[in-house]
């Protein structure tokens, strides 16, 4: 199907209206992944003379291949991403901007309590990605996750008290 240059302007920029949701959501304690983010999408997006916004049918409405194609090279981006973590950057994410420093201390106190592969999957979980978009990031399959899961809530609860 050819399209004309408006519809395809028109969805590059949807693209990257709902990448900046994306981007802005998983990665909003952390302004340069977060811009990493937005640039990620954005090159992808125009790479190989716009090839991922050529394949687009007409089977669809523009805002809903626009939301697939953006949450697709969200979860590309967040995978490379993963394969980078460093404890200390995951540490820097995973901060609440909660006023008052004691809150901030106590969850940094139970973090500790928790090992990497559980804070990576609070930490997305926080950043609302489902079990099955977690699970090829963490080396587990969608039901591991989603009992690790309930164990880091089970056993967060108890360090609480």
């Amino acid at each position: 199907m050819s399209h004309d240059k408006n519809t395809l302007w028109a969805i590059y920029n949807k693209i990257v209206e709902y990448a900046k949701v994306f981007c802005g959501q998983r990665f909003s304690y952390h302004q340069i992944k977060r811009e990493d983010c937005n640039s990620y999408v954005g090159e992808k997006v125009l790479a190989k003379d716009m090839h991922k916004i050529k394949q687009f049918k007409g089977n669809s409405s523009i805002s809903t291949y626009a939301y697939v194609v953006a949450r697709n090279l969200l979860t590309d981006f967040t995978k490379k991403l993963s394969t980078n973590v460093h404890k200390s950057e995951l540490h820097e994410e995973m901060e609440f901007q909660e006023s008052g420093a004691e809150a901030k201390m106590e969850f940094d106190s139970l973090l500790k309590h928790l090992t990497l592969s559980q804070q990576l999957i609070l930490q997305f979980k926080r950043d609302e990605l489902t079990s099955k978009e977690i699970a090829p990031m963490v080396d587990m399959s969608a039901k591991e996750v989603d009992r690790e899961y309930e164990k880091i809530k089970k056993k967060l609860r108890g360090l609480e008290k």
